[in-house]
């Protein structure tokens, strides 16, 4: 199981996922323009794709 945090701020949107065991797999920061729906649109399908299944 791998757990994501998100964090949707003022001007960029920031995740980090982590595997079962707490080690960090995965993290990023976008600059979102005041487009936050947008951005987390195409964040969550790519991470998605990137992560083991």
């Amino acid at each position: 199981m791998l757990t994501i945090g998100i964090d949707l701020g003022s001007t960029t949107v920031k995740y980090a996922l982590f595997t079962e065991d707490g080690c960090l797999a995965a993290e990023d920061r976008l600059r979102h323009a005041s487009a936050v729906s947008e951005t987390l649109g195409r964040v969550l399908p790519d991470l998605a794709r990137r992560t083991p299944s």
